[in-house]
């Protein structure tokens, strides 16, 4: 197992102490950990964990709502919506090795849209548009002004197509991060509420990572399905840490 999982039970051990050239080690060993999937030696501090819960708690009552009347003004709201056994994600092993994609479905619409504007421009203004009257000059900055964010939107796809989130047996896999089952002790949806946003986050309490985002716009996977599976693959960690 890599150090981050190992770190994920040594910051909640009562036998954790700070190295500094090496963090955080055993204080029976005084070495790093090196078992493969649990310590022999582990010893569960409540305290500490609880400390790192109600600093993510603390998070979310500072930045984000749970009421329903903020909810409707726009305010983004953190919710933890009841597991669903009518997901297809309804058991662990359906869970296990799937890859969810970037389809930038919404982006892709956003230039064919954009595109079509510049071309319908050019169209309507009678191949006249190169003469530099005064309307003709605010016509081009405005074509212009369209396709540079047609360009941005092009730059914005091309890095974003690559983007995927992986979920294995050990954990979350997404740029470049690993999320450790065993890291995880709170998770819910962001959700932004607004007319002209319909995005989902899931925000994710690590004890290794600390609070890390994982957005789901445009991602081949809806937010409640993604909560079903990391509830379903954390469960037996958490009620063994309540």
């Amino acid at each position: 197992m890599n150090r981050d999982y190992h770190l994920s039970f040594c910051k909640v051990c009562t036998n954790r102490k700070r190295n500094l050239e090496s963090g955080i080690i055993c204080s029976l060993t005084n070495k790093i950990a090196d078992f493969e999937d649990n310590c022999p030696s582990y010893d569960f501090d409540t305290l500490e964990f609880q400390n790192y819960k109600k600093r993510f708690q603390n998070e979310i009552s500072d930045k984000y709502t749970t009421k329903d009347i903020e909810k409707l003004i726009g305010v983004t709201s953190f919710e933890k919506p009841e597991f669903s056994r009518f997901s297809k994600y309804n058991s662990i092993e359906k869970t296990q090795n799937l890859v969810f994609k970037y389809n930038g479905f919404y982006g892709t619409i956003g230039i064919i849209t954009i595109s079509l504007i510049i071309v319908g421009l050019i169209l309507t203004s009678n191949n006249d548009v190169f003469n530099l009257t005064v309307k003709n000059i605010i016509l081009l900055c405005f074509m212009l002004v369209l396709l540079s964010i047609c360009v941005l939107k092009l730059v914005e796809f091309s890095s974003k197509k690559k983007l995927k989130i992986t979920i294995n047996p050990n954990g979350i896999e997404y740029q470049n991060n690993n999320l450790s089952w065993n890291s995880i002790f709170d998770f819910g949806i962001l959700q932004i509420n607004n007319d002209n946003t319909d995005a989902s986050i899931i925000l994710i309490g690590t004890i290794t990572k600390g609070n890390v985002k994982i957005e789901l716009t445009d991602f081949n996977i809806n937010s409640e399905d993604f909560y079903n599976i990391i509830e379903l693959n954390t469960k037996n960690v958490l009620q063994h840490r309540v």
